[in-house]
């Protein structure tokens, strides 16, 4: 299984390991192994995964030619929103803010 980590977690986290290294002598002393390893110190990033059923896009019980289904207004096709299950997620999904 692949780790996820915020790019600019990375970022932050080999800048703050370079501040150790405060002159031109001590930089030369700083090597990739110090990259990888303020790298592999991060924390796995969780990203959020919301449901469609959580989606602010998801529509229930719409009425389409060939009857009632709930759908996604985010994936329109041919003037009907794509018909989709309320455990599924995809990269478009927003939270509601309506709970």
């Amino acid at each position: 299984m692949a780790d996820l980590i915020e790019r600019q977690a990375a970022i932050e986290a080999i800048r703050a390991s370079t501040k150790k290294y405060t002159g031109f002598m001590e930089m030369e002393m700083y090597t990739d192994d110090d990259a990888v390893e303020a790298i592999i110190n991060l924390p796995p990033a969780q990203p959020e995964i919301i449901r469609c059923k959580e989606c602010k896009h998801y529509i229930q019980n719409i009425h389409c030619v060939g009857g009632h289904y709930n759908g996604c207004e985010e994936w329109e096709h041919d003037g009907c929103e794509y018909p989709v299950e309320e455990d599924w997620f995809c990269c478009h999904a927003e939270r509601r803010q309506d709970g």
